[in-house]
C-alpha cells in the first residue's frame, strides 16, 4: 500500500532532496562514518532553521504545526541521502514526549540545541556526566 502525496508533499520532499545534495556530499557522510567520535553535524543548524526537526510539533512549542506523514517524508528523504544525523531519534523522541503532555524540552528539541536517542531495550543506554560534557553510549 503505498501513500498518495499532495503537491505540497511532494514539494517538501523535493525540497528536502536538494537539501540534502547540498549538505550530504559523500565527503560529509564519509568524514561521518570514519569518525571516532559523534559530533553535532554542520548543517544541523540548518536543518533547525528549515523546521525539519519540529515539522510535526505544535507552534505553541516550536514546531510547525504539520503532522508525522511530514516528518515521515523528512525522514525517507534523509535516508535516502544517508544524512548523518540525530534526525530521526530526535523526531521519534519529540513525538513521544509532545503526545505524553511532556512538552518541556521539546522547543529545544525543535530548534536544534537538544538531540533525542531512543533505546529499544530497558537499561541499553547509559549517561556519563562529566562536568558539562554528556556521553550517552548503548
Amino acid at each position: 500500500m503505498t501513500i498518495g502525496l499532495s503537491d505540497e508533499d511532494r514539494e517538501l520532499r523535493d525540497s528536502v532532496r536538494g537539501w540534502a545534495a547540498r549538505h550530504a556530499t559523500p565527503d560529509v557522510i564519509r568524514e561521518a562514518v570514519e569518525a571516532k567520535t559523534e559530533t553535532r553535524p554542520q548543517y544541523w543548524g540548518s536543518l533547525a532553521e528549515l523546521g525539519m526537526l519540529g515539522l510535526h510539533l505544535p507552534e505553541d512549542v516550536g514546531g510547525a504545526g504539520f503532522t508525522l506523514l511530514e516528518t515521515a517524508i523528512v525522514a525517507e528523504e534523509l535516508g535516502r541521502a544517508m544524512v548523518p544525523g540525530p534526525f530521526l531519534p530526535t523526531a521519534v523522541l519529540s513525538a513521544v514526549l509532545n503526545e505524553a503532555g511532556r512538552t518541556g524540552e521539546l522547543a529545544a528539541l525543535a530548534d536544534g540545541t537538544l538531540f533525542g536517542a531512543v533505546a529499544l531495550q530497558p537499561g541499553a543506554l547509559t549517561v556519563d556526566r562529566t562536568g558539562e560534557h554528556v556521553t550517552l553510549t548503548g
